[in-house]
């Protein structure tokens, strides 16, 4: 790892999950018993894919590449990321705040998928920033 990778590493990923961490560090302090089912149910991590996403998206986009067709491809899917994760976060706080719906959403499915959706989101900013 060079140290263009340390710092994107650190402001776009440490930085950027500032927050969840210092949830984790309360809840340990607190001695706050919580599944991580309940930790992430909300769509926090949604909100860090989209974001994570978007800045890869456009830097791929404004960067020259030597490989077009992976460079196309990461964007692609990175894409769809930013779009399922800004539509799953849209759909758990919609769901919250209509109080006489019930929530059709299983929440180990929801916490899984923005689980999912995150490490996904880190590996292809990575590769993107790797590559080109």
């Amino acid at each position: 790892m060079n140290e263009d990778h340390i710092i994107w590493l650190f402001s776009h990923v440490i930085l950027a999950l500032l927050p969840f961490f210092l949830t984790l560090i309360l809840i340990y302090v607190g001695g706050i018993k919580i599944t991580w089912i309940n930790l992430l149910k909300q769509g926090e991590l949604f909100f860090f894919s989209s974001t994570i996403s978007a800045s890869s998206i456009s830097n791929l986009f404004i960067q020259n590449s030597h490989n077009q067709i992976s460079q196309f491809i990461i964007g692609c899917i990175l894409l769809i990321i930013l779009m399922v994760s800004t539509g799953m976060a849209a759909l758990r706080r919609f769901m919250d705040l209509q109080e006489d719906i019930e929530n059709p959403i299983d929440n180990q499915v929801f916490s899984t998928f923005s689980i999912v959706c995150t490490m996904l989101a880190i590996l292809l900013s990575y590769i993107s920033l790797k590559n080109y």
